[in-house]
């Protein structure tokens, strides 16, 4: 019995979810023609509907903000924000749960595929995850949008390991733009 509510609930989850991606990749065309204002507002649709999602399908999320801060992240200032990548559920709830705006860096592949390619190039920087000069300049690009003062996202590990458990090695884009940040922002 377990087994078939499993399956249901899954098939739930991803009718739920096709329709969502649905309804934010046919927003991003009119969007688009807004430049700048129009990805960011984007964003926040996306923000949005994967919250929405996530609370309709059933999954807790339990945000932790560091004691004795009154709020944790402020809309005034830049953030490098960088997490491990264990779950293909990792994007949604980070899209979901983070209150700033961040542009993402992400494989290149996917913006192939018709249809979310177009919304995947508006809410990402693309780098082919093999190629280290693409990667370097994934990270240059994701340098240039901190001095135009907007938040960037990184999975540092490049993608999904094998056992979601184990961490893959770091490449070290992050940790050279997080360098880079500190130099210009606070010297």
């Amino acid at each position: 019995m377990e087994k078939y509510f499993l399956f249901i609930y899954r098939i739930y989850a991803l009718i739920l979810l096709g329709i969502l991606w649905v309804i934010v990749i046919l927003s991003s065309f009119p969007l688009s023609l807004f430049g700048e204002k129009g990805k960011r507002s984007l964003w926040y649709f996306f923000h949005y509907c994967n919250r929405i999602w996530i609370i309709l399908v059933g999954i807790r999320v339990r945000v932790e903000i560091i004691p004795g801060k009154k709020k944790a992240i402020s809309n005034k200032k830049r953030y490098i924000i960088i997490s491990n990548h264990s779950s293909y559920l990792d994007t949604q709830i980070h899209y979901g749960y983070c209150p700033v705006p961040f542009k993402i860096l992400g494989e290149q592949k996917y913006a192939k595929v018709p249809l979310f390619g177009f919304f995947y190039k508006q809410v990402a920087v693309l780098i082919k995850r093999e190629n280290k000069l693409s990667r370097q300049n994934g990270i240059r690009q994701l340098s240039r949008i901190l001095n135009n003062k907007r938040n960037v996202f990184i999975f540092p590990e490049g993608g999904i390991g094998i056992a979601p458990e184990m961490l893959k090695p770091f490449h070290n884009g992050a940790f050279w733009l997080a360098t880079k940040s500190i130099r210009l922002y606070y010297l």
